[in-house]
């Protein structure tokens, strides 16, 4: 069981959100509200608990969605202005990716260079990483966005993937691992994600097409 207490008003009712398991090994949040009452010169405990899981799950929904909407934005205004090279975006991206997404350990960014696929950015363990690349088919990843569980060490890791584009052009694959299941809701984003970090690679090889024209000019 695992809970808060919340304290609505001074010397009035105390509330006490928790979550249990039932017999059928589901859980429930409840909300307990207590009210401490004085009569005929006795203290009394008024009580009640209300079923509140559908309200947190919202409020976690709702949390989690505005998170993935500022990695989204994030990612694309970090291509607007920035000064260092492809490798270094990819580095700043991903450490954003690993920032705003919850329960990722290890991420890489690969981009696509004359049909093989380059790691240009790590977060967390390179062998992790390897032997994903190892135990996968190269041409199936840039296909569409999947899931997929690869055994490091005795360990299950449940790895998703996602192909990113340039435009038309295929540009790279992008790949985040966890060990925790990878939800179907998470692939939909992924693929979402896919977008905007292709819109930020064009962005910023526009933005350097368009500073060395300038130089240029000079």
């Amino acid at each position: 069981m695992e809970g808060v207490a919340k304290d609505n008003a001074a010397g009035r009712s105390i509330v006490y959100e928790f979550r249990i398991s039932r017999k059928d090994g589901s859980k429930r949040w409840v909300e307990a509200r207590i009210v401490p009452l004085d009569y005929q010169d006795e203290r009394w405990v008024l009580g009640n608990l209300v079923d509140i899981t559908n309200r947190k799950e919202d409020e976690k929904d709702l949390l989690m969605d505005k998170r993935r909407l500022l990695v989204l934005y994030s990612l694309v205004m970090k291509a607007v202005d920035f000064r260092g090279e492809v490798d270094d975006l990819m580095k700043e991206a991903l450490s954003e990716l690993m920032a705003g997404l919850d329960g990722f350990e290890v991420g890489g960014v690969f981009l696509l260079e004359k049909g093989r696929l380059v790691l240009r950015a790590l977060a967390g363990p390179l062998e992790d990483i390897m032997s994903f690349v190892n135990q996968t088919d190269a041409e199936e990843l840039l296909m569409a966005t999947e899931s997929k569980i690869v055994v490091e060490s005795d360990r299950p890791v449940f790895w998703a993937s996602t192909p990113f584009c340039n435009g038309e052009e295929l540009r790279g694959l992008l790949v985040l691992g966890r060990e925790k299941v990878i939800e179907q809701d998470f692939l939909r984003f992924l693929k979402d994600l896919a977008w905007h970090v292709g819109k930020m690679v064009e962005i910023f090889e526009l933005s350097k097409i368009h500073l060395r024209e300038g130089l240029n000019e000079d």
